[in-house]
């Protein structure tokens, strides 16, 4: 994500507060991505456009070296999975496991998506 924050500074123009928030927000959204996966569709990104992109453009990236390496299109997830409960499950075991993580708080699910809410009392 550093790479991504020096390359394209100059496309949020006077903003960089903005431009911080959205590069701190991409980096959360690819924080489970494998590592050189993620590496290579930011270099192929880089090659071909001038703008920061989306966590859905790096995913798109990712997806399709991967299919390429593999020879086909990635498989399904099993049924019953759903990956927005497992970055919840992942999330929640991280913040109990780190004594400085806030304690009041925890992800959920909400219409598909995980999201961090206040525990509720």
């Amino acid at each position: 994500m550093a790479e991504l924050k020096v390359r394209f500074q100059h496309t949020c123009g006077d903003d960089p507060e903005g431009f911080k928030a959205r590069v701190g927000l991409l980096a959360e959204d690819l924080a489970d991505a494998p590592p050189l996966i993620l590496r290579r569709a930011v270099v192929e990104w880089v090659r071909t456009s001038p703008f920061l992109p989306t966590a859905a453009d790096l995913i798109r990236l990712m997806r399709e070296a991967l299919e390429a390496r593999d020879g086909g299109p990635r498989t399904a997830a099993p049924a019953g999975f759903h990956w927005a409960d497992h970055v919840a499950t992942k999330r929640n075991a991280e913040m109990a496991a780190d004594p400085h993580a806030r304690q009041d708080v925890e992800w959920v699910v909400v219409n598909g998506s995980p999201v961090i809410q206040r525990r509720q009392p």
